[in-house]
């Protein structure tokens, strides 16, 4: 993803997460593997919290911006509203269901779950990431 970024023009913005987080339960070194429901709900997690996190800035943001207040601008560039649009973006790519993301256990675990979270959630990051470049 980094390499994909780096080569869209102009090449400014390079977005890379390296590595993976592994969900093992104490018990699967005893032999119980570890159920889909609790699979699906650790994976679930993740995502809620680049939820949690972009309505945080979010708040800051429009609270911040009611008082008038220019917090988070550096040399003209306002943080707040890019870090609402990464965490959702965050979110909305580690909910795609493939291979080893978090989609792929939710949908696994409760596709009713996936859809409730996913559809609004790349609705939302569409829409910011609209709103930013308007």
């Amino acid at each position: 993803m980094a390499l994909v970024f780096a080569a869209i023009p102009p090449g400014t913005f390079v977005f890379a997460a390296p590595g993976a987080v592994y969900i093992a339960s104490r018990s699967s070194y005893i032999g119980d593997a570890m159920d889909r429901k609790a699979n699906g709900i650790i994976s679930l997690v993740g995502p809620l919290v680049n939820i949690a996190a972009a309505g945080i800035f979010g708040l800051a943001y429009f609270a911040l911006s009611a008082a008038g207040i220019r917090a988070f601008v550096i040399n003209g560039f306002n943080f707040l509203p890019w870090a609402i649009f990464i965490n959702l973006w965050l979110g909305s790519f580690n909910m795609i269901p493939f291979f080893i993301l978090d989609g792929q256990k939710v949908l696994t675990w409760n596709r009713g779950i996936w859809v409730l979270i996913t559809i609004p959630l790349w609705v939302a990051t569409a829409a910011t990431l609209f709103l930013q470049l308007s």
